[in-house]
């Protein structure tokens, strides 16, 4: 195959299947979201045929992004694609943690939250994790619908 996505095509001769893409998270030389590139990966992905996109997750730096950031990459992935599907990684070690980063990625225009298990909620203690999903499913009022 040859070709480049750097202008925001698949290379030549790429043929894929409907799939959802799971992102990485460029940052700039200052160590901020880099909005830009961000974009560029959700427009590259969607040329491809990506039926959707996966931001924040453990390949888009999703545990050491900062609060209100997942606002920020789910509104810039949103704005170019209105119709792409965008499912938004929670990383968090606590029920307040999770809830917050999960109405981050609604007030951006997320469609979905990807809950991930926190790391200290480890082997023999089902009833930390049944608490935990409790938690958000019963105190979390955020809907995504679209």
């Amino acid at each position: 195959m040859s070709g480049s996505t750097r202008n925001g095509n698949p290379p030549d001769g790429w043929q894929v299947a409907p799939h959802d893409a799971a992102l990485i998270t460029r940052f700039d030389d200052d160590g901020e979201i880099d909005v830009v590139a961000h974009a560029h990966n959700v427009s590259v992905a969607n040329a491809v045929g990506a039926r959707g996109v996966l931001i924040a997750g453990s390949t888009g730096e999703g545990p050491y992004l900062e609060p209100g950031e997942r606002t920020t990459l789910v509104a810039a992935a949103r704005a170019p694609d209105a119709d792409i599907t965008i499912i938004c990684g929670i990383s968090a070690e606590s029920d307040r943690q999770a809830l917050r980063q999960i109405h981050d990625a609604a007030n951006g225009g997320a469609n979905a939250a990807l809950v991930a298990t926190p790391g200290t909620l480890v082997r023999n203690r089902m009833h930390q994790r049944y608490h935990r999903w409790w938690a958000i499913e019963h105190h979390g009022s955020y809907r995504f619908e679209r």
